[in-house]
């Protein structure tokens, strides 16, 4: 591939992101968005966005910096870098995509999906590699609330901000999990976060009840396996770790 320069740049990375849609607005619809797995069999879109170089996606960012007035360049380059990072899991690309993204926001991009373009870019970043993004993602999350406040994804997306803390706030995403599915009952992030946060809470009873409700809103869902592996897992370290701590109390009140 020939080196692609200025405006061509930018199609270039839109256009490769294409690809990753599909994959990508599933996971968007959760809250959150795997890693690669390392060392998994790379598909022929992996193979593409290695094809980008750092220095091709360098001089795309420049060409931003150089037009830092231009709304839609920040806007629509902020965006494509995103998806870009989320295929190659480049932490450089995420940050360039925030600094894109957060500067489109204050020269005016002000509509919902640009809150909410920022808002995904910061959960990724404070998901993987600052925390303290989170809580901003998370404001501007409850920004877009403000105007939308029945949508459960959002509420769901909430919820995701504080189960990601170190360390999580349990609690906190529990009220907003409950709360996206008092507003869509088979809301199916919501139903993912609750099943998370009720095992972290070692309340595996209510946690087994949702992942039957998740089973029934869509026995398709991709999450399932790994969520039930995890409750088996938990469950069964919890219970091992009860009956060691019963052993140990019983033969303490023998040598008394």
């Amino acid at each position: 591939m020939r080196a692609v320069k200025g405006k061509n740049l930018l199609f270039a990375l839109a256009g490769l992101c294409v690809g990753f849609l599909i994959g990508f607005a599933l996971a968007n619809s959760l809250g959150v968005r795997p890693r690669p797995v390392p060392d998994q069999p790379v598909g022929p879109a992996t193979r593409d966005a290695g094809l980008l170089s750092r220095e091709e996606i360098e001089r795309a960012v420049a060409r931003a910096d150089a037009e830092p007035d231009n709304v839609e360049l920040q806007r629509s380059l902020g965006r494509a870098l995103h998806l870009y990072s989320v295929e190659t899991n480049s932490p450089e690309a995420l940050a360039a995509a925030i600094r894109l993204l957060r500067r489109a926001h204050d020269i005016g991009a002000d509509q919902t999906d640009d809150l909410l373009a920022l808002a995904n870019a910061l959960f990724d970043s404070g998901r993987l590699y600052d925390r303290a993004q989170l809580a901003e993602a998370r404001s501007l999350y409850q920004r877009v609330l403000a105007r939308k406040p029945n949508d459960a994804e959002l509420i769901a997306r909430v919820g995701w901000t504080f189960y990601f803390e170190r360390p999580p706030k349990i609690a906190e995403a529990e009220r907003a999990f409950r709360s996206a599915l008092e507003a869509a009952p088979t809301q199916e992030s919501a139903l993912q976060g609750m099943i998370v946060a009720l095992i972290a809470a070692e309340d595996f009873e209510r946690a087994q009840k949702y992942l039957t409700e998740l089973e029934r809103a869509n026995r398709l869902n991709p999450a399932l396996p790994d969520l039930r592996a995890l409750w088996e897992v938990r469950r069964n370290r919890s219970a091992e770790r009860r009956a060691t701590a019963s052993l140990d109390s019983a033969n303490d009140t023998r040598t008394r």
